[in-house]
């Protein structure tokens, strides 16, 4: 009995010593431990940019550990996500949470994808004539299928002015020209978030 239990001794102590050189995922107390998205907490995406791609964001998965041994949860119809590049990829419109997983510990981000649609057709008349006295109806032509509305620029403003409806009033006699641009459907605050801009020649006699 007692050779056994002194044969024992070295056997436990170098159990104990492997596990001690071990890592463990399921110890979250260990100071050791490094799991983290390295990105905002919720990403914005735009799906079919002006030029017809997809946008990608980038989310790296920081880890001390291999990466193979964390499980990932996500809509894989809305985004795909590349693990190993942090690549986040629009696929459809909609919001999903990328949720990876390490033995006990969880961490996620939240994916919103929004559908961008560009106006990609604006047309208006070269130009208009009118008198001092009278007003004219700027007649804008375009293929939105949403309304974010046009937003319309005297290029001079002592010669004419022109309003939010594209209603035009003369002031004096002159040429400018007015600057006629179709708002996108991602930032309509934003005054560069403009996808088309045409300008037409007003002339007041």
């Amino acid at each position: 009995m007692r050779k056994t239990f002194l044969f024992a001794l070295p056997v436990l102590f170098v159990i104990a010593l492997f596990c001690g050189c071990t890592y463990n995922l399921d110890d979250d107390s260990q100071n050791s431990f490094v799991f983290k998205f390295s990105c905002p907490k919720e990403i914005t995406m735009k799906l079919g940019t002006i030029d017809q791609s997809n946008e990608t964001a980038s989310a790296p998965l920081y880890a001390n550990f291999d990466l193979d041994e964390c499980t990932l949860e996500y809509d894989k119809e809305i985004i795909n996500y590349d693990i190993n590049t942090g690549t986040i990829t629009a696929l459809k419109s909609g919001e999903t949470k990328i949720k990876a997983t390490a033995g006990q510990k969880t961490v996620s981000v939240n994916v919103v994808v929004q559908k961008a649609v560009y106006c990609s057709y604006l047309f208006c008349s070269a130009s208009e004539k009118i008198s001092l006295e009278d007003t004219a109806q700027l007649n804008v032509k375009t293929n939105q299928s949403y309304n974010m509305g046009i937003d319309y620029q005297s290029m001079d403003t002592s010669i004419l002015t022109v309003d939010a409806n594209g209603v035009i009033t003369p002031l004096k006699s002159g040429t400018t020209s007015i600057k006629i641009s179709a708002k996108t459907s991602i930032n309509p605050s934003n005054s560069n978030g403009y996808s088309m801009t045409y300008t037409t020649t007003a002339i007041t006699v």
